[in-house]
């Protein structure tokens, strides 16, 4: 793809999400081609409708309650729970 560099380093064992945000922040969309930038707006678009239509799922539901119980120290947000 346009706009990434082809040699990148590859990702340490445990920072693969550090490597991802890297590489996505490196990329310039300016120089990407327009074909490639319509079929990235889809995939979020898609993957934004997925994970919210997903969030009401029974199986979301017993996973959140297991997370909460698990504890730890929070690090993210899950799509379509509420904090507090």
């Amino acid at each position: 793809m346009a706009g990434l560099t082809a040699a990148a380093p590859r990702p340490v064992p445990g920072r693969l999400r550090d490597h991802v945000v890297d590489r996505a922040l490196a990329a310039d969309l300016a120089t990407t081609g327009a074909s490639t930038v319509a079929v990235l707006r889809l995939a979020v678009l898609d993957w934004l409708g997925v994970a919210i239509a997903g969030a009401r799922e029974p199986s979301a539901s017993l996973l959140r309650e297991v997370l909460l119980e698990e504890g730890g120290n929070p690090q993210s947000t899950v799509v379509g729970a509420r904090s507090g």
